[in-house]
């Protein structure tokens, strides 16, 4: 059985507060709680929201595998097109980042070369969830390439995201330059990673295991 770790357990403890109080303040039975702390259950971004608020602690250190880690930019960005070259060790950020992955993210493997040139065929691309705290302050978001799907719709989508209504309400331009105007959203995803065709060591489909050739 795979697990999910994490620290919501070593945060509960510190706090001395015990599995049946944190599961009263969830609302839950606390079987779920002690399932949630040994990473049986996977800690979904609706989890994390509910346990950060219930233990007054951050999404950031109930998520275990975080860690802060250094990058050096070798060069910056403008205008959408001139690279400046910079000396990187001049150039350095720090950023918490999960080296094991999101625990929401899910990776699409690009089918054909619509998308180029910014994806092609055999690319896979990353959409990290984003909670109901990160929609709220989502205008920083308008311009930016998401997966959502509207309300009432099992459906996935890819658009630019535009204006913001309200929580759940924004206009979406579609990758084809359609404008649709006050989507009703239900779930996004926002752009967070992408691997190469070239990176790839190994495609497994798991559909095709167990057909006779």
């Amino acid at each position: 059985m795979s697990t999910h770790p994490n620290n919501i357990a070593e945060i509960r403890r510190k706090k001395k507060i015990t599995q049946q109080q944190l599961a009263d303040r969830l609302g839950v039975h606390v079987i779920t709680v002690s399932k949630l702390e040994r990473g049986v259950m996977q800690l979904t971004g609706s989890w994390l929201e509910r346990l950060a608020q219930a233990l007054e602690t951050s999404q950031m250190e109930l998520w275990g595998g975080f860690k802060l880690l250094s990058m050096d930019a070798s060069g910056r960005l403008h205008d959408g097109e001139n690279i400046e070259v910079v000396d990187p060790s001049e150039n350095s950020f720090s950023a918490f980042r999960n080296p094991l992955g999101e625990p929401d993210a899910k990776w699409l493997h690009v089918q054909d070369n619509t998308l180029l040139p910014f994806f092609g065929e055999g690319d896979l691309v990353q959409f990290s969830l984003m909670g109901e705290r990160e929609l709220e302050s989502a205008e920083y978001l308008d311009g930016r390439l998401c997966m959502y799907n509207v309300t009432g719709s099992q459906e996935l989508h890819l658009g630019i995201i535009g204006k913001k209504h309200s929580v759940s309400e924004f206009d979406i331009r579609s990758m084809n330059g359609r404008l649709m105007k006050n989507v009703p959203i239900n779930f996004m995803w926002y752009f967070s990673g992408y691997l190469s065709n070239s990176a790839i060591v190994a495609h497994f489909d798991t559909t095709k295991l167990g057909e006779k050739t």
